[in-house]
């Protein structure tokens, strides 16, 4: 009898305990190779975002297929206007829950001609100082490190970029439950346009 309370206690703490847990998402960007790794507290896991290779299908065409095409786009369109107004509130609840743990974004411009390096530094340096504060309203930032320069005798431009985002796991149950209620609402819809 007591191990069957003990049981209880743990799945209901971890119950209590696993929807507070942030899921955290590290993206990374440097010398044109890119990572990204989620995770749930102190777990990881790497996301390998090459390009699949393999042949390609070759498309089949018919008389009858164009106009089911047709169709197709009519109807993905009108179910995305239908659901426009429930992504649109799912994303006002994302956006305030949605924490930039760590943004680093460092640039170095360089070119053969440096006018062009002196240009593209200048570029640089304005697109920052426009966009950070604007991305700095709409999120919470912690940790923000930009850093532009520009070197004359180097030939070519150097990137680096991080963004570490953490979302709590009750935020994603909450946004999947107002997507599947959301299609729920539009499948009966669907029958009887179809029947």
């Amino acid at each position: 009898m007591k191990a069957l309370i003990a049981a209880v206690i743990i799945i209901a703490a971890l119950l209590l305990i696993i929807p507070l847990l942030r899921v955290k998402t590290v993206l990374e960007y440097s010398e044109g190779e890119g990572s990204a790794r989620v995770g749930l507290g102190p777990v990881m896991i790497a996301l390998n975002g090459g390009k699949k290779e393999g042949k390609r299908k070759k498309a089949r065409t018919g008389g009858g297929e164009s106009e089911k095409k047709e169709k197709k786009k009519r109807s993905v369109a009108e179910d995305f206007k239908e659901k426009l107004s429930i992504i649109l509130e799912i994303r006002d609840k994302i956006k305030r829950r949605l924490t930039v743990d760590e943004l680093t974004l460092w640039y170095q411009s360089a070119a053969d001609d440096p006018a062009d390096a002196a240009m593209a530094f200048g570029a640089a340096s304005a697109g920052s100082d426009i966009l950070l504060p604007l991305i700095g309203r709409e999120l919470k930032i912690k940790k923000q490190d930009v850093r532009i320069g520009v070197d004359f005798t180097a030939r070519e431009s150097r990137v680096y970029a991080k963004a570490a985002l953490s979302l709590p796991v009750y935020v994603i149950i909450r946004a999947a439950a107002m997507l599947a209620k959301s299609s729920d609402k539009a499948a009966p819809n669907k029958k009887t346009e179809d029947g």
